[in-house]
């Protein structure tokens, strides 16, 4: 198992109960054709929540296809991975929406937001990096997960985490190459970029 260096900040948003956590891994996709896995272990929420959006920043978007997996612990107990999003900056070429039938026992996705039965408090999280076109290799810059428990009884700072700004390191696994094998009344989130910053938003069309 090895160790890559995280950025993680985390900001409270001055409300009770609500808690954005910011993961910066700078990964870099693989070559075309390839894709590469890699999961970050206990992503902390600070919070009990039960409901969850992410986001994510993707630079040189053009051949970048992205896939987006969580799952929460409980006390005692882990959820099944819940895929969060398939994003492919050009849809004509690869995936880009969200993922339906994830409904059991725990919890469903709804389009973008990861709704559980019970407070889960951290999170594991997986994503498939895979290029499919030529050009500058693509790299993941900013993986963002906003928590939300409106049932539980919990006062968070109002001024920001002293956890603001601090290098971490996150232990992954599963680091592997093989070759190419919000809101809820939307039933499928797409991506676009922002061509001015070159940045990756989720928009929801139509709004």
């Amino acid at each position: 198992m090895s160790i890559i260096p995280i950025l993680a900040m985390v900001i409270s948003s001055g409300m009770q109960n609500k808690r954005l956590v910011a993961l910066e891994p700078n990964l870099e996709f693989p070559e075309k054709g390839k894709e590469v896995v890699k999961v970050f272990h206990d992503v902390a929420a600070g919070i009990p929540f039960r409901e969850m959006i992410s986001s994510w920043n993707v630079d040189h978007a053009d051949s970048a296809s992205l896939k987006v997996e969580v799952k929460a612990h409980f006390d005692g107990l882990t959820t099944k991975w819940y895929t969060m999003g398939q994003w492919t900056f050009d849809g004509k070429i690869g995936p880009r929406g969200s993922v339906n039938g994830q409904a059991d026992s725990n919890g469903n996705v709804d389009t973008d937001t990861l709704t559980l039965k019970h407070d889960a408090n951290s999170l594991d999280v997986q994503v498939t990096l895979t290029t499919l076109g030529d050009g500058p290799r693509a790299k993941l810059k900013l993986l963002t997960f906003a928590f939300a428990n409106a049932k539980a009884e919990v006062i968070t700072p109002s001024e920001s985490s002293a956890a603001w700004g601090k290098t971490i390191d996150v232990p992954h696994e599963n680091n592997q190459v093989t070759g190419l094998s919000r809101r809820k009344r939307q039933t499928t989130q797409h991506v676009e970029r922002d061509r001015t910053n070159n940045r990756v938003a989720g928009v929801n069309p139509g709004l």
